[in-house]
């Protein structure tokens, strides 16, 4: 997955000052451990590079991190917590309507938590230009100090002196991180850090040892509400593409047996209108054949004549002498030129069968082997 890392620059200072006009410092990355590089550079914003995600970082001058251990935090949800806030920071911060404000907690102690603060209008501005920009790319905007290792050298441009000054980060906590003035040389030996010790460090060289970054700062009413869609679509994409597949596969072979039972009935019906016509030399083509064979048996039937020697004649007079006879006591029938001959079970009551032919005025002769003639 490729990641592209994006710094800010500074919070405008006084109204009017266009800050997007300039090129940005940028890094596009391969999401490894570390990140590995494939591109960096400055560019404006319209001609960043595209990247599966986009990742900005605020300056450390613009964000305003404070972290706590408080017992009551581990029953409080994030809501509440953000509705407590003026009573819980009311030393450290002023002003809770004109800045934004995000949350952290420590996964390994509810706790603690780390607080975020940074200019409402400022954040707003951000998160519409590049919302523009980069389109349906998740993106989340994160503090510079969070990566910035304890004595990074950082230039603060001052556009209303026209001049550049210096400034050492420095990290008070593993999350919380300040800008000492570089002129300011007995706090910098408070916080142990000497002039000599400074680099300026390159964008590309601190994002190589972030892993992942602790605190977003797009939250609640900034949050990027298509990041969970997104995150599930990409966990189930896989398997929906598989079952999609499959719904495909099964409604193609479904398809394809229907069409081939339709020819096979096409061609049954065409193979069954070739008989009628045989038979049936003057039979309309809006006329079912099945229905017109039907009519035109029934109709022969009714019409032929009926005799003794029919075989549905001589089955209806075996039926008569067997009736009190086990179901399975004819074994065999043959039926030739008007003659029917059946074969009996042996221990058939044949006393039984005489005397219901003899009721029912048919006559029944024995021609050896068990086999008896109907007439």
């Amino acid at each position: 997955m490729t990641k592209l890392w994006i710094e800010l620059p500074e919070r405008p200072r006084y109204e009017g000052e266009e800050v997007f006009v300039y090129p940005l410092q940028y890094v596009l990355t391969r999401n490894d451990s570390p990140y590995h590089e494939i591109q960096s550079g400055s560019a404006y914003i319209d001609e960043l590079p595209l990247a599966e995600n986009v990742t900005l970082i605020a300056p450390a001058r613009d964000v305003f991190i404070i972290e706590k251990t408080v017992d009551i935090f581990s029953s409080l949800n994030e809501q509440r917590l953000v509705q407590a806030l003026p009573g819980l920071l009311e030393d450290e911060v002023m002003y809770f309507d004109k800045n934004h404000v995000a949350l952290w907690r420590d996964s390994n102690n509810s706790a603690h938590l780390a607080f975020a603060f940074i200019d409402k209008a400022w954040i707003r501005q951000i998160v519409d230009i590049f919302s523009n920009t980069f389109k349906k790319i998740p993106l989340c905007i994160i503090p510079a100090s969070y990566f910035q290792e304890i004595g990074t050298l950082v230039t603060v441009s001052d556009k209303q002196r026209d001049q550049l000054s210096g400034w050492a980060c420095y990290r008070k906590s593993l999350h919380e991180a300040y800008l000492v003035p570089l002129q300011d040389n007995p706090l910098l030996t408070l916080h142990h850090v000497e002039l000599n010790q400074l680099v300026h460090n390159r964008l590309q060289d601190r994002i190589a040892f972030l892993q992942t970054p602790y605190i977003d700062l797009r939250q609640f009413e900034f949050a990027d509400h298509n990041v969970g869609w997104r995150a599930q679509w990409q966990r189930w994409k896989s398997s929906v593409l598989v079952l999609l597949l499959a719904v495909i596969i099964q409604t193609v072979a479904v398809n394809v047996y229907w069409l081939t039972l339709a020819f096979q009935k096409h061609r049954l019906i065409n193979e069954e209108r070739s008989v009628a016509q045989q038979i049936i030399p003057q039979l309309p083509d809006d006329v079912d054949p099945q229905l017109a064979l039907r009519h035109q048996w029934q109709l022969a039937n009714q019409l032929a004549p009926t005799s003794d020697k029919d075989f549905v004649v001589l089955c209806a007079k075996l039926s008569q002498i067997m009736v009190h006879q086990p179901n399975d006591a004819v074994t065999k029938i043959d039926f030739h030129q008007g003659t029917m001959n059946v074969s009996l079970k042996p221990g058939v009551n044949i006393d039984m069968v005489k005397q219901d032919a003899l009721n029912h005025h048919v006559t029944i002769n024995n021609i050896g082997g068990g086999v008896w003639q109907i007439k």
